[in-house]
């Protein structure tokens, strides 16, 4: 399949799905570690809607080694609507962790996001 075509699947996967089911679908398609960084990106996004936290080791490194705004824009946003507050403080330290690795209208965009 293509990117857009792996982007189409993950978003038409329900943001109510258990947790559990996730990491299940990640085991088999690894998602979370294809490396094709626009289809980890809208990964992460659904397990923020979720409320799965597993796989924020990955998400932090992703948002440590990608600058690109429209790679991580989403995920910031995602972590900011979240219903659990502690998703937006997860992402405040994440965020001061990289932005010295981000271009300046990623950075900008972001701090608009989170604060």
């Amino acid at each position: 399949l293509t990117t857009q075509e792996w982007q189409a699947f993950i978003r038409n996967i329900a943001d109510t799905v258990a947790p559990s089911k996730l990491k299940l679908i990640d085991e088999y398609l690894d998602f979370k570690g294809s490396g094709n960084r626009a289809i980890m990106s809208e990964w992460f996004q659904l397990n923020v809607k979720v409320g799965n936290k597993e796989v924020r080791p990955e998400m932090r490194s992703h948002l440590n080694l990608i600058g690109r705004r429209w790679l991580i824009e989403g995920i910031y946003q995602s972590l900011k609507d979240s219903k659990d507050t502690e998703d937006l403080e997860w992402a405040k330290n994440v965020f001061e962790e990289a932005r010295n690795n981000y271009h300046h209208v990623s950075k900008t965009t972001i701090e608009e996001i989170l604060y």
